[in-house]
């Protein structure tokens, strides 16, 4: 009898258990929808979804590289809520919508075609939806009166076109001087590599075992090098020698190496086979890995992103790839983890304060999408502001960091590798690291971002597409 009464009271337990599980659920409610093109009907990545009751904003999210959003809402039940679709080039799309329960709400947005004057000198562009140039009549010169003619979709991009006889190509005004791409509504107008910069690596000298019966391993974690490669063979060309970097080609891959076990600092894994070219010689592989973050509890993050915003980062593979790639990032982050952000062009600013993700993730989303760029390169003023920002709200035995996104040029203040390298030396003995995403071409400074992540303790990435941001987040 005993026994009877004890499973049925272990049954009721487990009924109530189920009951309150199911009241739980059902407290919540679930929006999901895609945000497309409302004529090509094309999927809009990172648009910004906000959603606000009685003029109070309750939840918010952004849309995938599909286009697709889910937010998470409790019971609104009779309650009419305001949800509202933000994407650079679009009309803000508003919905008035009351939400008892899980709902699909596909949100199309509207290209902005209203027409925008900009004045510069006696020049006025009209901004329309409309090529600017023909492709195959770049060489063209064109004056004033041409100009005034022209309808173009980035005003900061092209102003007037002059071709000068110390020159061989395009110029165009209200551009960098030393800027060799240029893309006009899409079109590769003229451009070549010729003024990015690598550093060219030192040739090691042959080594007499006998004499020095030492070799050591070089931990290095940066993985920029594979996808720069990539980047030129995508483009049908081949990469600067100097470019290739053969560490990084081998760390951009996962590979399968033991686990870290009881309290060593690391795996290690090694292979011997015959040398393929000599068979008296034979070749040795030496893998070693650390611990990951995941067999140890992840750090909470005091993250600063010190992004530039000069005017070389006027472009999709620039400054609007940035923001994808960082909107990305957040969603790894814990809710406790801070964000703040530090832009720099001809100077510095603030543009946000270090704010928790769990409390205002829509605002951070929003301070990345409404940075516009122009200007000079004043990158040590920036990263001054940057690491003083990180040591004002420094976590204890957690990851501080300045996450640095920039072509590389820096060319106000401190701008030399010399200086920039001694700045930043100093910083890292506050604890707070350095980590450097590098974006664009054309103009890029690999040898000044590689020598920047090394001094500052952190890691380099090359960024050239969306996947691959989604990649380094």
């Amino acid at each position: 009898m005993m026994r009877l009464e004890l499973k049925l009271g272990r049954g009721m337990f487990i009924l109530l258990v189920i009951m309150i599980c199911v009241v739980s659920v059902k407290a919540q409610i679930v929006i999901r929808g895609t945000v497309m093109d409302s004529i090509s009907k094309s999927a809009i990545a990172c648009a910004t979804i906000l959603i606000e009751q009685e003029g109070v904003r309750i939840g918010g999210s952004y849309s995938d590289e599909q286009g697709k959003y889910i937010c998470r809402l409790q019971d609104t039940t009779g309650k009419i809520l305001k949800f509202t679709a933000k994407y650079i080039g679009y009309q803000d799309k508003v919905i008035m919508v009351s939400v008892p329960s899980d709902t699909a709400l596909n949100m199309p947005l509207v290209a902005n075609t209203e027409s925008e004057n900009a004045e510069i000198g006696s020049v006025i562009i009209r901004a329309v939806s409309r090529p600017l140039v023909e492709q195959d009549i770049n060489s063209k010169t064109l004056v004033s009166s041409d100009i005034a003619r022209l309808p173009t979709r980035n005003l900061n991009c092209i102003a007037s076109t002059t071709t000068q006889s110390t020159t061989s190509g395009i110029s165009f005004l209200g551009s960098r001087t030393d800027a060799t791409v240029y893309y006009v509504d899409g079109v590769r107008v003229i451009g070549n590599t010729d003024n990015e910069s690598y550093t060219k690596p030192a040739e090691n000298s042959f080594k007499k075992v006998k004499r020095t019966p030492l070799s050591t391993v070089s931990i290095d974690v940066d993985r920029a090098s594979y996808s720069n490669i990539r980047r030129y063979i995508n483009s049908k060309q081949l990469p600067p020698p100097d470019a290739v970097r053969v560490e990084e080609m081998i760390n951009y891959f996962q590979y399968d190496y033991p686990t870290v076990q009881n309290d060593e600092p690391i795996s290690r894994f090694t292979q011997m086979t015959a040398c393929p070219w000599n068979e008296k010689h034979q070749l040795l592989q030496i893998g070693i890995k650390g611990k990951s973050l995941q067999e140890g509890k992840k750090p909470n993050s005091n993250l600063v992103f010190l992004i530039d915003v000069s005017g070389s980062m006027q472009s999709e593979n620039k400054l609007e790839l940035v923001k994808k790639s960082l909107t990305l990032l957040l969603d790894n982050l814990l809710p406790e983890d801070r964000v703040a952000i530090v832009v720099y062009a001809g100077r510095s600013a603030l543009v946000l304060p270090s704010t928790a993700i769990g409390t205002d993730k829509v605002e951070i989303i929003d301070a990345i999408y409404n940075l516009t760029s122009g200007g000079s390169t004043a990158g040590g003023a920036g990263i001054k502001l940057a690491y003083k920002t990180a040591i004002d709200n420094f976590i204890a035995e957690g990851n501080n960091r300045v996450i640095l996104c920039t072509d590389g040029d820096f060319n106000v203040g401190i701008s030399g590798v010399g200086e920039l390298e001694k700045l930043i030396n100093e910083k890292k003995e506050s604890g707070v690291f350095l980590s450097v995403f590098g974006f664009g071409m054309g103009n890029y400074k690999d040898d000044q971002l590689e020598v920047l992540a090394d001094k500052g303790n952190g890691n380099y990435a090359y960024i050239d597409n969306y996947k691959e941001a989604k990649k380094v987040s």
